[in-house]
């Protein structure tokens, strides 16, 4: 009875024995970097061509800036302000079905230029807005969360668009 108990034991042991992830031989392959890069950019184009199409048929101008987002002010027109620049900003953050992701805006006051870089093109749009301006901002997933989202309720591959005010 003994043996058999301590048989039992030891297949239920083995059983419950969490079993060692087996990587592909020769890792995940000499073209997973290239087609991953592929897959950014076909996204980033696809992304684009959308963003211009739903600019075509709102009644409000936008502007392309010259790193991959739309503004709907001119934003080349204004200086340029430098990284370690103190700025106080909120935005608030919606899809292109004008559904708010967030109930409330994320407020930063008292930060630094340069050091808000989840999103890029709210970090590029301080730098050229003077202080009490609003803008919104239309941007591709690239120059936003990516590929991984913000973890919290933004997804993956999310363009954006962004009410931008600074203070």
């Amino acid at each position: 009875m003994k043996k058999i108990a301590s048989t039992l034991l030891i297949i239920v042991l083995a059983a419950c024995h969490e079993k060692p992830v087996v990587l592909p031989q020769g890792g995940l392959g000499e073209h997973a970097p290239a087609s991953s890069k592929e897959r950014a950019a076909d996204l980033y184009r696809l992304e684009r061509q959308q963003i211009q199409q739903w600019i075509s048929l709102q009644g409000e101008k936008f502007y392309p800036t010259a790193a991959g987002y739309w503004s709907s002010e001119p934003l080349s027109t204004h200086p340029i302000k430098s990284d370690g620049d103190p700025v106080s900003y909120e935005f608030s953050v919606s899809d292109f079905d004008q559904a708010p992701i967030y109930s409330q805006p994320i407020v930063v006051t008292d930060g630094k230029l340069g050091s808000y870089a989840e999103i890029m093109a709210v970090d590029h749009a301080i730098r050229h807005l003077e202080s009490h301006k609003t803008v919104t901002l239309l941007v591709p997933s690239a120059l936003a969360y990516g590929t991984a989202g913000d973890e919290k309720k933004i997804g993956p591959d999310l363009p954006l668009i962004i009410h931008l005010n600074t203070r």
